[in-house]
């Protein structure tokens, strides 16, 4: 665990705005960011934007693989498989055992998944990458407990 490490946190308060995107990542970017990751469909194309504009920041894909966005920034992507997840549920449905509740479901069900950009990876240390691999593979087992705050 990094010590060092500041979690900033924003909303633009809509999906599609790509330059209200690109304005809160560069605001992030002048507050020491030098990793975005971004949730916010087209307007998501605005934090790849900023990214681009400046050196030594990258960004992390979401819901479905956007390394290929703009590869030469993007780390990896964090890969949600909506289908294996209605997949999941709908299986319960057949088998009578569906009741209402929230339902997560991650790594350990093999519906979010952590996909690296290949075009990066060198540029990740060695070292960086393993306890990644690590930590996905006890997220997998369900052996993983996320720290606590």
């Amino acid at each position: 665990m990094n010590v060092k490490v500041t979690v900033l946190s924003s909303f633009i308060g809509n999906w599609d705005d790509v330059s209200a995107g690109k304005e809160q990542a560069l605001a992030q970017i002048g507050r020491g960011a030098d990793v975005i990751f971004q949730n916010a469909d087209a307007a998501g194309l605005g934090v790849f934007q900023a990214a681009k504009e400046r050196a030594g920041v990258y960004v992390v894909g979401s819901n479905s693989n956007q390394n290929g966005v703009a590869p030469d920034v993007t780390l990896g992507s964090v890969v949600i498989d909506l289908t294996h997840a209605l997949l999941l549920v709908a299986r319960e449905v057949k088998a009578g055992a569906f009741h209402p509740r929230v339902i997560t479901l991650g790594t350990k069900e093999d519906v979010v998944k952590w996909v690296p950009n290949a075009a990066l990876a060198p540029r990740v240390p060695a070292d960086v990458r393993t306890r990644v691999d690590s930590v996905q593979r006890l997220m997998m087992s369900g052996a993983f407990t996320a720290p606590a705050k």
